[in-house]
């Protein structure tokens, strides 16, 4: 599932994917993955890049069922 809030917050800080993969310290195809939710999200990065698009948690955070997770770590 794609993470549509974190994308929109990035587009709105009038950040590139790069930008914010450099911020985490992280390469850009792995943010990517991230945002395309190919890729889990940690509760310590979803903190990271609300920090580094200046939102709040809630803002971004996507609601995933347990079979998406799943899905997204197997």
């Amino acid at each position: 599932m794609e993470c549509k809030k974190l994308i929109t917050a990035r587009k709105n800080k009038g950040l590139t994917q790069k930008q914010v993969a450099d911020k985490m310290a992280m390469e850009q195809t792995t943010y990517s993955k991230k945002e395309r939710g190919l890729s889990p999200i940690r509760e310590d990065e979803w903190m990271r890049f609300a920090k580094i698009l200046e939102v709040n948690i809630e803002d971004i955070k996507e609601i995933r069922t347990k079979k998406e997770e799943k899905k997204i770590t197997n």
